[in-house]
C-alpha cells in the first residue's frame, strides 16, 4: 500500500505501528529470530517518515519516539531527541 501513495503520513504511521506492535514480544532481546531486526528496521524507519510527512503531527513524533523508547538500549539517545521534538512540534500548533 505504501507504494501506491508513498507520500501519506497517515499510511506510513498505521504501517510502522503495526511493526511496532508485531515487534513488542522481541523488544530489548539480544538473540531474535531471522527477520526481526529487519522488522525493527522497517517499524523505525515507516514511522520516521511520517514524522518527516508530516511536520506538524505531535502524535507520529510521540509514537516514533515510543518506538525508540521501546526498541533497544541503544536508541534511548535518539529517543530523547525524538520526544524533545514532539514536546516543540504540540507547544508550536497549541497543543499540550
Amino acid at each position: 500500500a505504501t507504494a501506491t501513495a508513498p507520500k501519506d503520513a497517515h499510511l506510513w504511521h498505521a504501517y510502522g505501528m503495526l511493526l511496532s506492535e508485531w515487534n513488542k514480544p522481541y523488544r530489548r532481546k539480544w538473540v531474535m529470530p531471522a527477520g526481526i531486526a529487519q522488522r525493527f528496521l522497517a517499524a523505525d524507519t515507516a514511522l520516521a517518515l511520517a514524522m518527516e510527512l508530516a511536520p506538524d503531527s505531535a502524535s507520529y513524533a510521540i509514537h516514533y519516539a515510543e518506538n525508540l523508547f521501546n526498541a533497544s538500549q541503544w536508541s534511548f539517545a535518539k529517543a530523547m531527541r525524538v520526544q524533545a521534538s514532539a514536546a516543540t512540534r504540540a507547544e508550536g500548533i497549541g497543543d499540550t
